[in-house]
């Protein structure tokens, strides 16, 4: 191995960012953090609390 040469060394460090490049390509990542499905309308409970909210419940 010609372990004082130059060119060994930047075709090394070429080669080890080659391989980092590939991986991260090859190699799915993990997705974002999971969240909870969101509803847009309110929860009977929560429309009802209030008694006088219109929402025709008893």
């Amino acid at each position: 191995m010609p372990w004082t040469d130059w060119q060994f060394w930047v075709v090394t460090i070429v080669a080890i960012v080659a391989l980092f490049v590939l991986y991260r390509v090859l190699v799915p990542r993990k997705k974002g953090k999971r969240t909870n499905l969101t509803v847009s309308a309110q929860k009977k409970s929560d429309a009802c609390k209030d008694g006088d909210s219109g929402c025709g419940c008893s």
